[in-house]
């Protein structure tokens, strides 16, 4: 999982002071912890249950209501020095001390989730209702959805389960504008590829490519299903947003021209 990981640096006395504090068994856990998930094989439920007990231990959560703010902040800071020692990004650190808080005997609630990724227990984490979360835990058993499948459903049937920016890949955030211009044309242009690729009467195709026309032909839903008020806010929307497109793709182009002749 590239976007887990992060590149190691010199340890720094926050981190060297953690070490000194460390128990001899969270040394070794940590070392174990560490290969596990420099290894090319993706690490098991086992070894995310194991950093989550470890992440529970070193940085147990605590409520700003109990009146633990500054030892709330002291645990947000050991899991940014333990994600560091481990290799990860600090939210898998979040993510494995609720795994191991929800999921937390190991043989009777981890086991039975062995053909679970780790990406679909962290969609399951998202539900907060238990029982919620254990029916589409079985239904996913039973019928082997992929993680996107998981997170459909989800989705279809209790709406989004976490606030925009939590979870999944962190976004990479742009160092120069030609870097912005080029995220902003590659979100633009997934979106109105996906419009253009939905199925709908052969009088309003604006698929040109056979491609395209082709996934729409498998698909159940298209346009022609969409309510009015769907269809008409689609409509209205996305034409400015195909005017802005191709703003940024030819502003993308410029700055990629005067980059080029500067270079040269």
């Amino acid at each position: 999982m590239p976007s887990s990981h992060v590149a190691r640096t010199a340890p720094s006395k926050r981190a060297a002071k953690l070490r000194d504090t460390l128990k001899t068994e969270q040394r070794l856990t940590i070392k174990w912890l560490r290969q596990e998930f420099a290894s090319d094989v993706p690490a098991s439920l086992a070894v995310w249950h194991k950093l989550g007990l470890l992440a529970r231990d070193l940085a147990p959560k605590y409520s700003p209501q109990d009146g633990q703010q500054r030892v709330q902040t002291y645990g947000k800071r050991r899991v940014q020095l333990l994600a560091k020692r481990i290799g990860l990004l600090p939210n898998r650190i979040y993510e494995a001390r609720r795994f191991a808080a929800v999921y937390s005997d190991f043989d009777s609630d981890v086991a039975p989730l062995k053909d679970l990724s780790w990406l679909h227990v962290v969609e399951l984490l998202a539900v907060k209702d238990e029982k919620q979360r254990r029916k589409f835990q079985a239904e996913c058993l039973k019928a082997k959805w992929t993680t996107g499948k998981l997170q459909l459903e989800i989705r279809t049937r209790v709406g989004r389960q976490r606030s925009r920016g939590q979870g999944g890949r962190p976004l990479r955030h742009p160092a120069t504008e030609l870097e912005a211009l080029i995220q902003l044309d590659e979100m633009l242009t997934k979106l109105i590829h996906w419009y253009d690729s939905l199925p709908r009467p052969s009088s309003d195709v604006r698929v040109s490519s056979q491609k395209p026309r082709k996934r729409a032909a498998r698909a159940v839903f298209g346009v022609d299903q969409m309510s009015d008020e769907l269809r008409r806010e689609l409509v209205e929307n996305l034409e400015p947003l195909r005017r802005f497109q191709g703003f940024v793709s030819g502003k993308a182009a410029g700055e990629r021209e005067r980059l080029f002749q500067r270079k040269g």
